[in-house]
């Protein structure tokens, strides 16, 4: 989460794309969901959302962030109880969301989980773009199928 606010001291007003450290995605994958999220939050519409979570499937990750997606693609809730989607480490926001800053710190939030739960808990409206070729690497057995979705790719991650 601080590492998150810190990068909004720096950006200037609009949207960002941002990935996880731990999130091995697929070129096309990663364009269709830039694409999808770009559409769908660009100020120009009069339904513009403040942002979009790529989410995918739930594999039995041991700390998932389970996302519950209405039937209108917003996400409804983050975290709490299991869902069959989990978010999966790639995110387009505006730069609103540095908006809540404040709120997250006096409230002793210390996880990015807890700080995209309390967006969504103050009435930011954020897409859920589910997608395939993602691979969340937290244990040595995700090592195996990032290689394998990198050489899927022609070498390129």
């Amino acid at each position: 989460m601080e590492s998150l606010l810190a990068l909004g001291e720096r950006l200037v007003p609009g949207r960002f794309l941002m990935t996880t450290v731990d999130a091995v995605i697929a070129p096309a994958e990663l364009m269709r969901f830039l694409n999808h999220a770009l559409d769908i939050t660009d100020p120009a519409r009069p339904d513009a959302l403040d942002g979009a979570l790529g989410v995918v499937k739930w594999r039995g990750d041991r700390h998932p962030l389970f996302a519950e997606v209405a039937a209108d693609g917003v996400i409804s809730r983050l975290g709490g109880h299991e869902t069959a989607l989990v978010t999966a480490g790639v995110y387009l926001f505006s730069t609103r969301i540095f908006a809540f800053g404040d709120k997250a710190r006096s409230a002793g939030l210390d996880a990015l989980r807890r700080y995209l739960a309390l967006l969504i808990g103050e009435g930011m409206r954020i897409a859920g773009i589910e997608l395939t070729g993602v691979i969340d690497v937290d244990e040595a057995a995700d090592l195996d199928a990032a290689r394998a979705l990198v050489a899927n790719q022609g070498g390129r991650p």
